[in-house]
């Protein structure tokens, strides 16, 4: 069999076959988590600029910083319960890649290539005042994520990837796919329809949720299918490219993903071949772990929004860090006491394992006793998180240390409404003032412990 040259470009589009992932994923329905009015209020939003393509992007919490990005046809949106549950330990932030949404919308198709795709990302890391970040990813965002940490691993601390398999998984799924088909894919529709004939409305239709139908309605008429169509066209090989691989089935040997994977899959999927998860392992030289979830399809973060986020704030919280910041707290430990007249406020630190100091505040009056909140200081990636966990609150806020020295630590999360400072003071060996305010100070409750 004669051996022919294929070059750089036609590398990477037969590393990103996606023979199904495009093939209108948008008529799968699932259940799908409730909208989200208070997110849609709560987020901030901002820009990043690549080489004067504008991309817009919502950010909300605070703490290690992670990126996710959406996939086909979708927007940051997507997002939004993993977001819920992500935001009170990380700076959680969902971009609209280009062509969705409030994000630019250019016509040539070569702008919608991988290389540009993966600037973009690299521009938001850059407009966070981040080197690096946690790169989540679904399906189109799934195959910009793994791009992203195989060509520029430095920018990737850790990979989360939700029904996209790795590349060269893929690359030979697909290629057995299309020998069993015949070279056909709805790939050549999707090269080759007219935009027009695609309505919107047809591009929302996987989403049952009544009020999140109403968001996709709105992003969409802002959206570009032209766009959306041209990640097919810059990137994914046509017949005759198909016709040429097939009779010389070269694929492209990747260096291994060397940071932490993790890896989400509803095995219901109709457009991702399940087979593409075979050996995984083999192309992943770190960490990885694989979560199947047979209930769930293609959209996986909606049909299982519950499972899915817990699985990725799991996965993240599994490594938390140990160091001297947390040793030099010891002071706190102890029942500390504030009396009233007619009440007690009883707080009780304890170090319960190298890297978690745990308290409970409760009051007590008459022959009561009732639990009023749970704190947890622990780290967070590199940093040292305060998380006071109410009674029934089911995400808490997490506050990040400021300032510390022995006897006194600052913790604050600005974005909070109140407190946004919460920060604990030694007076001496059996005196503490613990504060709670605002930044600048315009509201603030004191209270004064003894030690017991």
């Amino acid at each position: 069999m004669r051996t022919m040259e294929i070059s750089k470009h036609d590398v990477m589009k037969n590393c990103l076959i996606l023979l199904y992932v495009l093939s209108f994923p948008f008529l799968l329905v699932g259940q799908q988590p409730e909208g989200g009015p208070s997110l849609l209020e709560e987020v901030q939003h901002a820009y990043a600029d690549n080489e004067g393509v504008k991309l817009h992007y919502v950010r909300t919490g605070q703490g290690p910083l992670v990126v996710m990005l959406h996939g086909f046809p979708d927007y940051w949106y997507s997002w939004r319960a993993q977001m819920l549950a992500l935001r009170p330990y990380f700076e959680v932030v969902a971009m609209d890649l280009r062509g969705y949404n409030l994000s630019d919308q250019p016509q040539e198709v070569e702008a919608y290539r991988m290389e540009y795709l993966l600037q973009d990302v690299m521009a938001v890391i850059r407009a966070c005042g981040r080197e690096k970040a946690i790169v989540v990813g679904h399906d189109w965002g799934g195959a910009i994520a793994w791009q992203l940490a195989i060509q520029h691993p430095e920018v990737v601390e850790k990979l989360i990837v939700c029904n996209m398999t790795h590349p060269t998984g893929y690359s030979k799924a697909a290629l057995q796919l299309f020998r069993q088909n015949g070279n056909t894919s709805y790939i050549d529709m999707l090269q080759n329809v007219a935009p027009e004939n695609i309505p919107p409305a047809r591009l929302y239709g996987w989403v049952s949720d009544t009020a999140a139908r109403k968001e996709y309605a709105k992003a969409f008429a802002r959206s570009s299918v032209e766009g959306m169509l041209n990640y097919y066209r810059a990137n994914m090989p046509t017949k005759e490219e198909r016709a040429r691989w097939l009779e010389n089935p070269v694929i492209e040997q990747l260096p291994p993903v060397k940071m932490p994977v993790h890896m989400i899959f509803g095995t219901q999927d109709q457009y991702v071949p399940k087979a593409g998860l075979n050996d995984s392992w083999d192309y992943v030289g770190g960490e990885l772990s694989l979560l199947t979830l047979p209930q769930a399809g293609h959209f996986v973060q909606h049909d299982a929004a519950e499972l899915v986020s817990n699985s990725m704030l799991m996965w993240l919280l599994r490594d938390r860090k140990s160091s001297g910041q947390l040793a030099g707290l010891s002071w706190l430990c102890g029942k500390w006491t504030m009396k009233g007249e007619q009440q007690q406020l009883v707080e009780e630190w304890r170090q319960s394992s190298e890297e978690v100091l745990r308290g409970r505040s409760y009051r007590i009056s008459g022959g009561d006793t009732t639990l009023l909140e749970q704190m947890l200081i622990t780290h967070l990636g590199d940093q040292l998180y305060y998380l006071p966990l109410p009674h029934k609150q089911e995400f808490p806020p997490a506050f990040q240390l400021s300032a510390s020295r022995y006897g006194e630590f600052i913790f604050e999360r600005p974005q909070h409404d109140f407190p946004q400072r919460i920060s604990y003071k030694l007076l001496d060996r059996s005196h503490l003032r613990a504060t709670i305010e605002t930044l600048g100070g315009e509201k603030r409750q004191v209270f004064e412990f003894i030690k017991e």
